[in-house]
């Protein structure tokens, strides 16, 4: 099946992703390297179906809906752009950290 989309990754995602390594890392880099590896997978996964997946934030006030993927315990947060072809993903945060108001 060829993708529909592509995956970009914002400036904060990869900060995000780089800060759940480097902490899972002080105890374990062999786990932290599963978990990045999990979170990587499931997000290029978003290249054929993004829109399967929860509406998190959506409104008049906002330009573009924002659609969250469950990745245990971890948030991806990301937006499709149609037009572009293209997912951009927004964040990547732990599931108990209170949800972002805003992107």
């Amino acid at each position: 099946m060829t993708p529909r989309y592509r995956i970009m990754y914002s400036p904060r995602a990869i900060k995000d992703i780089q800060q759940i390594y480097s902490h899972i890392a002080e105890d374990s880099p062999e786990r932290a390297e599963n978990v990045a590896d999990t979170i990587l997978l499931a997000i290029s996964q978003l290249k054929f179906f993004p829109k399967r997946q929860q509406v998190f934030l959506a409104g008049h006030a906002m330009s573009q809906t924002v659609y969250s993927l469950p990745v245990e315990p971890y948030m991806v947060y990301f937006r499709i752009l149609e037009v572009e072809s293209l997912i951009r993903i927004a964040r990547i945060r732990h599931g108990a950290r209170r949800p972002l108001k805003r992107f």
